[in-house]
Parts: C-alpha cells; structure tokens; sequence
C-alpha cells in the first residue's frame, strides 16, 4: 500500500524527534483540531470519518488506530448531470497542474443516497488487515491481504478468509452508506 509521510512540528508539545507507524488520513485533521484547541463540533449530530489524533501528537500513546480507515473511488460518472452545489467559477483551482492545466473541482448535487450497490474502487483499512473491492460491469472484485505479514500486498488471502472479508465488507458498506448521506446532504439538514 502507499505510504505518504506527514511531519508535525511543535516544539512546546514535541520535544524530541520521534516516529509513528500509526496510520492516520486527512479525514483526522477536524477532530484533532476540535480537541488540541478544546473546541466542540459546529454540528455534533453530523458524522465525523476521523478521529483525533492528540493523544498520538502529545503523549505518542496511540500504538495502533482504533477504527479502520475508508477510501473510495467514487464512480460519479452519472454526476454530470446533476445541478451543482456551488458556481462553477469558484469551484476552479489556481494552480494549473501538468496533467490538468484548468482544475474543476467537481462538485455536484446528488439528490437520493444510495444504500446499496456503490460501485467505483474502494478500500476499507484496519490495524491489521486491508480489504480491496473493485466493481465494474455490474461485478464486485474483493482482495483481502494481512498487511503484518505482507505490506507490499502481494498475497491476496480473501479466499482463505471468507469471515474477515464479509465483516470488513458490512463494515466498508455501512461506512459508504454514511457517505452517500453526506453527499446527498441529509446530514446537513
């Protein structure tokens, strides 16, 4: 798997270099804001992917992520179509890139969230295991690999694991499920 290294620097807190294996996701960046400065949620009835990170950051006591991390390719070719949330003039980005010299953040409606069948390429993380799904023509490719034994993923164990795989499929799912709400918007209502 990618593994994209962060640094913190904060002298007052951190007074000596040190280095984590934990793994963490942008998803963290709001609930380790709220609880260093202290702060409560703007909407605590909204969900929150992330989870904090202060006890990583301050006391380094955080040795394994307590909750799996989610990723998804969203398959948002039907998108398109839908209205979108904000002026296509704001939603440009600044700074071309090689691949994409005028960036548009996309950013449309999606009235009715799906609770089921959520296609596109994702992938469900937690301490110990990673889970793989990958659905095209209607067909859901699943990998499963232990990544304390093999973290180049080379050894996909979904066959031999059929347990592990349905559990951190209902798991990725009830995760999607919550996203699709967030991008419907029902959990801004």
């Amino acid at each position: 798997g990618l593994r994209v290294p962060a640094i913190i620097e904060w002298p007052a807190v951190i007074r000596s270099h040190r280095r984590s294996t934990v793994p963490c996701v942008s998803s963290d960046i709001f609930p380790t804001l709220l609880d260093l400065t202290g702060l409560k949620s703007p909407d605590p009835g909204r969900p929150i992917d992330g989870i904090s990170l202060r006890e990583l950051i301050v006391s380094d006591s955080i040795k394994e992520r307590p909750r799996p991390i989610g990723f998804w390719k969203y398959d948002a070719a039907g998108e398109r179509r839908n209205e979108r949330w904000m002026d296509p003039e704001l939603t440009r980005g600044t700074t071309p890139t090689v691949k994409n010299p005028a960036i548009d953040f996309l950013n449309f409606k999606h009235p009715v969230a799906r609770m089921s069948d959520f296609g596109g390429q994702a992938a469900w993380t937690d301490a110990r295991y990673k889970l793989l799904t990958n659905t095209r023509n209607n067909r859901t490719e699943t990998e499963l690999y232990d990544l304390s034994v093999d973290p180049g993923e080379k050894n996909n164990i979904a066959a031999e694991h059929r347990d592990i795989v349905e559990r951190m499929t209902t798991e990725l799912h009830e995760w999607q499920r919550s996203v699709e709400r967030s991008l419907s918007g029902a959990d801004y209502r």
